[in-house]
C-alpha cells in the first residue's frame, strides 16, 4: 500500500504533493529566516566573539545534519512519516519563538529545539514525497523537482522578510516571524490529513511495536519523551562547541560503519543505488562547507566590508 500511486491527483501529481509543497516551503522559511540572522544576532547583540560565534553556528547547523539520520530511522521503525513530521514541526517552532528570551538557557535551548525537530521533519517529509508514487511511475522526479521549487521559495523569502522585520523592529520580531513560518508549515500539513490527501502514506508502520509499553509508556511515546530529555544533551554541545568536531567523528564512523553492513544485506540493484547515493553524498558535504559560509564568515563580511543599499547583510 505504501508504494502505491495516489489515484487522487491535481494537476497530473497526487494531491499530497501540493500539500507538501507548501509545508515544506513554509518550514525552510523558518529554518532559512532564523540561519540568517543567527550569527548577526550572536555578534552585535549578545556580543559574542567572532569565534565563539562561528563555533556556535558551526556546531549548530553540523548537528542539524546530523539527526536527520536519528529521525529517520525512527519514523521508520516506529513513528511514520506523519507522526514524525507533526513532533519536529512543533520541536522547530519552539525552538524559534524561544529565540526572543534573551537568556543563555533559552538560547542554546532554542537551537537545540530546532536541531531535534530538523532531525525529524526534514529527512521524513522528502521521504513521504517518494511514497506518494510508484515504483515504477514516470511523474516521481518531476514531483521532486516542484516539492524543491517549494524549499528555493522559502530559502529566497525568508532572510528578506526576517531580516527586515529584525532591522527595523527588532531581532525578536525576525525569529517571531521564523516561528511564525514553521506554525503555517503545519498548519498546512495537518490540513492534508484532514482531507485524507496522504490516503494511506505515512501511517505507523508497525503498530504493535509503536504500542509495545516499555517501562510503563508505549514506544511511540516513549520516543516523544526521548526527544526532550535530548533538549539538554544537544543543547550543552552547542555551547561547548569546542568539542563538538569530536562527536562528528564518531557519527562519521558510525555511518560508515551502518552503510557497509547494510551494502551486505541489499539486492545488487539496491547497492548500486544506495552507492550512488553515498557518492553525492560525499560531493554534498564539500558543498555544504563552502555553503555554509553564508550564515556565518560571508554574512560578516557583507555587514562589515560591503556598502548595503536596500539590503542589509542578513
Amino acid at each position: 500500500m505504501e508504494n502505491s500511486t495516489s489515484t487522487q491527483d491535481a494537476f497530473g501529481h497526487p494531491r499530497g504533493l501540493l500539500y507538501l509543497f507548501f509545508a515544506e516551503l513554509w518550514e525552510r522559511f523558518s529554518f532559512y529566516g532564523m540561519r540568517a540572522l543567527l550569527v548577526l544576532y550572536m555578534t552585535k547583540h549578545l556580543l559574542f566573539s567572532d569565534e565563539m560565534s562561528f563555533g556556535i553556528y558551526a556546531a549548530y547547523m553540523s548537528l542539524v545534519y546530523v539527526t536527520p539520520l536519528i529521525g529517520g530511522m525512527l519514523a521508520d521503525k516506529i513513528l511514520g512519516f506523519r507522526k514524525a513530521i507533526v513532533l519536529g514541526g512543533v520541536l522547530m517552532a519552539l525552538g524559534h519563538f524561544f529565540l526572543t528570551f534573551e537568556t543563555p538557557i533559552f538560547f542554546y535551548s532554542s537551537l537545540s529545539l530546532i536541531i531535534i525537530g530538523n532531525g525529524f521533519f526534514k529527512p521524513n517529509i522528502s521521504s513521504f514525497v517518494g511514497k506518494l508514487y510508484a515504483d515504477n511511475d514516470s511523474r516521481r522526479d518531476s514531483g521532486f523537482t516542484i516539492f524543491y521549487m517549494g524549499i528555493n521559495i522559502g530559502g529566497a523569502v525568508a532572510p528578506l522578510l526576517c531580516a527586515w522585520l529584525a532591522e527595523s523592529y527588532g531581532w525578536h520580531y525576525g525569529f517571531v516571524l521564523a516561528g511564525i513560518g514553521m506554525l503555517l508549515g503545519l498548519f498546512v500539513f495537518n490540513r492534508g490529513l484532514n482531507n485524507n490527501v496522504f490516503e494511506q502514506h505515512g501511517l505507523i508502520p508497525d503498530r504493535e511495536i509503536y504500542n509495545k509499553k516499555r517501562i510503563g509508556v508505549k514506544t511511540g511515546n516513549l520516543v516523544v519523551v526521548g526527544a526532550f530529555l535530548a533538549i539538554p544533551i544537544f543543547a550543552l554541545i552547542v555551547r561547548f562547541y569546542e568539542f563538538e568536531h569530536y562527536l562528528v567523528w564518531v557519527v562519521t564512523l558510525f555511518l560508515i560503519l551502518f552503510l557497509a553492513s547494510i551494502l551486505k544485506k541489499v539486492t545488487e540493484s539496491e547497492r548500486k543505488k544506495l552507492l550512488v547515493a553515498t557518492y553525492f553524498t560525499v560531493l554534498y558535504t564539500l558543498f555544504s562547507a563552502i555553503f555554509e559560509q553564508a550564515g556565518s564568515s560571508l554574512t560578516l563580511f557583507a555587514d562589515r566590508s560591503v556598502n548595503l543599499v536596500g539590503l542589509n547583510a542578513a
